[in-house]
């Protein structure tokens, strides 16, 4: 495996996106079989896949995330982690994994390219698909969930509360309340008050300690999360997937942030009642929220790269927009 770390500019026209490329060795150095592109989740950042990376690099894919704004090196300071933009965030971070994508594909023009997004990565994805679907060639959502527009519509209605009396950039450890603070309820005696993240507990030791995946979102980020969650699961919007786009979908049976199971099953029923006909999923006993690092995580990684084979065989990359690149060509 090699590792080559990047920047381009972010669409607010303000900040550089930071990204990692992995490249496979050996026989698929010159003709991988296709590319996947990470998305990561809240409150992480694209490096934390690394162990992934390998894994589908050893299988002849190319690997490529980007930081998120308001994550990892894509912010200017560790003071602007949880905010995204001013104005439509959800759609600003779409917009740079689709330029992301473009550059990917200038490089990399015969084989076909792959989403492949965790937790708010899987929504920024399933938003990405209604918007940009024809230029990507299947996803995979790990991960998901579904929350009723009602509950989404209050707590937008208290980010502009809290707009209004502490501003944007404010960290509120009530909305983090609000957020997670039932999430471990089914988990007995539990180390941590975020311990349904995962149950790998050296996943979760590693992970507390790291200021890259504890701080808090500010009212801007929730608000922008929430917009987002709103946008996934409208119909209409669903209705502009195109309807031959493979989806693999997976979660944890133990998973909150997809209702245990339940919320996926009802994200995948939508998806088949829009017309979606390759659409698999998959649902995993005695596995939490971050299923690529539970401990059975080997049986995660085959069946995504069973998946991502199969598909690869048959999918013949569109005719993609292309766009000027910050990746050089290897020597």
């Amino acid at each position: 495996m090699r590792k080559k770390e990047f920047f381009y500019p972010s669409a607010d026209g303000i900040h550089q996106i930071h990204g990692i490329l992995w490249l496979p060795d050996g026989k698929w150095r010159q003709a991988p079989r296709g590319i996947v592109q990470i998305v990561h989740g809240m409150v992480e950042y694209v490096g934390r896949y690394e162990e992934l990376a390998h894994y589908l690099n050893g299988l002849g894919y190319v690997v490529a995330g980007n930081d998120h704004l308001g994550h990892g090196e894509s912010v200017r300071s560790q003071e602007e982690w949880g905010y995204f933009s001013a104005g439509n965030g959800g759609a600003c971070m779409v917009k740079d994994m689709r330029r992301l994508t473009l550059l990917l594909q200038k490089r990399y023009s015969h084989v076909p390219c792959f989403l492949l997004g965790h937790s708010m990565g899987s929504f920024l994805t399933r938003q990405y698909l209604a918007v940009y679907g024809q230029q990507t060639d299947g996803a995979i959502l790990l991960g998901t969930g579904n929350h009723p527009a009602l509950l989404l519509r209050l707590g937008l209605f208290l980010t502009a509360m809290l707009k209004v009396c502490k501003g944007e950039h404010h960290k509120s450890p009530l909305l983090q309340k609000i957020m997670f603070g039932s999430y471990n309820r089914r988990i007995s005696n539990p180390r941590f008050d975020n311990d349904w993240v995962c149950g790998n507990e050296k996943v979760m030791e590693a992970y507390n300690k790291d200021p890259a995946c504890t701080f808090l979102f500010t009212v801007n980020g929730v608000e922008t999360l929430m917009k987002t969650l709103l946008f996934i699961g409208n119909r209409n919007n669903i209705e502009n997937v195109p309807k031959d786009m493979p989806i693999l979908m997976a979660s944890g049976k133990e998973d909150p942030v997809g209702n245990y199971g339940k919320a996926v099953e009802k994200v995948y029923h939508m998806y088949r009642e829009a017309g979606i006909r390759d659409i698999t999923l998959k649902l995993f006993e005695h596995c939490r929220h971050e299923l690529h690092n539970e401990s059975n995580r080997e049986d995660v990684y085959e069946m995504i790269g069973n998946w991502l084979d199969s598909r690869s065989v048959h999918r013949c990359p569109a005719d993609h927009e292309r766009s000027g690149g910050m990746i050089e060509k290897e020597e």
